[in-house]
């Protein structure tokens, strides 16, 4: 009777020995994984600050042109009456001034 309470403590001993290697091993991807999810955090950050800063530097280089298109725009909206009257001459100076 004592040999196979021996022998259980031992097979008990195996076990938990399992049991730790694998907590172990989980422990590790465990880790790996949330160092990859830091990572894919930071670059989906870097990448959205890239995005709306290119888009805020491009819009700050175009302003002055497109402020010009839409005074042009503004200037033959305004001369639409005088297309009908003058058969279109004032749109010509106002492209000429343009």
């Amino acid at each position: 009777m004592n040999e196979s309470i021996e022998q259980e403590i031992k097979e008990m001993r195996e076990e938990l020995e399992e049991i730790k290697e694998m907590m172990v091993e989980n422990s590790k991807m465990i880790k790996r994984l949330h160092n990859a999810y830091r990572i894919s955090y930071s670059v989906s950050i870097i990448k959205w600050v890239i995005i709306i800063g290119f888009t805020l530097g491009t819009f700050y280089y175009i302003q002055p042109y497109l402020e010009n298109i839409l005074k042009l725009y503004g200037s033959i909206n305004s001369l639409t009456g005088g297309v009908e009257n003058n058969g279109g001459i004032d749109i010509l100076n106002a492209l000429k001034k343009f």
